[in-house]
C-alpha cells in the first residue's frame, strides 16, 4: 500500500474514533448528573487526535461540532423530590400510655377504726311522774361525750358520760316533802318506828325555787353499721353510775335530795366524714335508770336512806312510790368525733 493510501486510511479511523468518544462522554455525564444532583458536572472535553501530517477533511467536522448536542444540563435541585420524612407527632401512643392516662387511681374509703374522741352538746329532758307533775320540769342543757376505741371500724369501746340540767316550776310554799308523795308527818313516823329520828322539823320545807340535775358515767358498746366511707350510722348501749339531784330553796336554808342509782343508756347515732380524722355527728339516748340510795341533806341533818324506806312512807302517805316518780332522762346533741 501507498503512503498516502495509508495516511488516507489512518484519517479515516481517527475520524471513527473521535465519533464514537463525542456519542460516549455526554451520555456518561447525563447519567453522573441523574445520580447526583448537587454537583454540576463540567463538559467534557472534545478529545483531540494529533497527526503528524494532518490533512483537512470537511466532511467529519460537521460531526465534531454536532457532539455537544448530546450534553444536557442537570436538573434544577427544586425539581427534586424531597425524601420521605416520618411523622413522630401523629404515631399512635403505646397501649401501656393509653391504660395509664385512662385508668384513675382507686380511692381508699376513710377508715373508722383507732382511738376515737367526741363531744356533744345539746338539749336533755326528762319523764315520769316527778318531772311532769310535781316539779313541771322542762329540757335544759345537755353536755356528753365518748372517750375510746374503734375495732376495725365496726365497734365502739370504751368509756361515755354526759351531765344535763331541767328549768323546773313548783308551787310557791309546797313542802319538799309533798313533792314525792310523802307526809311530813308519815316520814317523821317511819323514822321514828326506825330508831333514827329525823334531826329537823319536817314541816318547815316550804320550797321557794327548785333546780333538777342529772349525771352519769359508765362503759359503752356502740356498733357501726358502716365500717368505713364518709358515712357514719351506729347503735349502742352502756352501764353505769347515775345520779338525779334535786336542790331546793327553803326558809330554813338549801335543802337537796340526792338519788343515787345504775343505769342502762340507749344511744342512736349517724353523721358524716368531714376529713380523714374529723367526723360531724348527731346522738339521741333514753336512759333507763334505778336509784336504790337516796341522800337527804338538810342545813340540821344529813340522812342516807334506801329508797325502799321512802317508798313504804309514800305508799302510806298517798298509795304510789317514789321508785316509781324517778325521771329517766332523754337527751339529743350533736358535735364532733375525732379519730387519730
Amino acid at each position: 500500500m501507498t503512503a498516502p493510501a495509508r495516511r488516507s486510511r489512518l484519517l479515516r479511523r481517527c475520524v471513527q474514533i473521535a465519533a464514537f468518544a463525542a456519542s460516549v462522554f455526554p451520555a456518561a455525564a447525563f447519567a453522573a448528573d441523574n445520580e447526583a444532583p448537587i454537583q454540576r458536572p463540567s463538559r467534557p472535553a472534545v478529545p483531540t487526535v494529533v497527526v503528524a501530517q494532518p490533512a483537512p477533511a470537511p466532511e467529519p467536522a460537521p460531526a465534531l461540532a454536532a457532539a455537544p448536542a448530546f450534553t444536557s444540563s442537570p436538573a434544577p435541585v427544586s425539581a427534586q423530590a424531597p425524601a420521605p420524612t416520618a411523622n413522630t407527632s401523629t404515631s399512635a401512643p403505646p397501649a401501656a400510655a393509653l391504660r395509664t392516662t385512662h385508668e384513675s387511681p382507686k380511692k381508699e374509703r376513710l377508715p373508722h377504726r383507732g382511738f376515737v374522741l367526741d363531744a356533744r352538746v345539746g338539749a336533755a329532758g326528762c319523764v315520769r311522774s316527778l318531772c311532769t307533775d310535781s316539779h313541771r320540769a322542762s329540757p335544759g342543757l345537755r353536755l356528753d361525750g365518748f372517750v375510746g376505741g374503734n375495732i376495725r371500724g365496726w365497734v365502739d369501746l370504751g368509756i361515755s358520760g354526759g351531765w344535763g340540767n331541767y328549768s323546773a316550776s313548783v308551787e310557791a310554799n309546797t313542802n319538799v316533802l309533798r313533792l314525792y308523795g310523802i307526809e311530813p308527818a308519815q316520814l317523821q313516823l317511819a323514822a321514828n318506828t326506825m330508831g333514827n329520828p329525823l334531826g329537823f322539823n319536817p314541816f318547815a320545807l316550804q320550797v321557794e325555787s327548785a333546780r333538777l340535775r342529772t349525771a352519769r358515767v359508765g362503759p359503752a358498746l356502740r356498733v357501726h353499721l358502716i365500717p368505713r366511707g364518709r358515712g357514719i350510722a351506729y347503735v349502742g348501749a352502756g352501764l353505769g353510775y347515775s345520779t338525779f339531784l334535786a336542790d331546793y330553796d327553803t326558809a330554813v336554808g338549801d335543802v337537796s335530795l340526792r338519788f343515787h342509782g345504775i343505769d342502762v343508756p340507749l344511744q342512736v347515732g349517724g353523721g358524716v366524714q368531714i376529713s380523714e380524722h374529723l367526723a360531724a355527728i348527731v346522738q339521741f339516748d333514753y336512759t333507763f335508770t334505778n336509784y336504790p340510795i337516796a341522800r337527804f341533806e338538810h342545813p340540821q341533818q344529813d340522812l342516807t336512806l334506801p329508797v325502799a324506806f321512802l317508798d313504804s312512807a309514800a305508799s302510806a302517805s298517798s298509795g304510789t312510790a317514789v321508785s316509781d316518780s324517778l325521771p329517766r332522762s332523754w337527751g339529743v346533741g350533736m358535735g364532733l368525733r375525732a379519730r387519730f
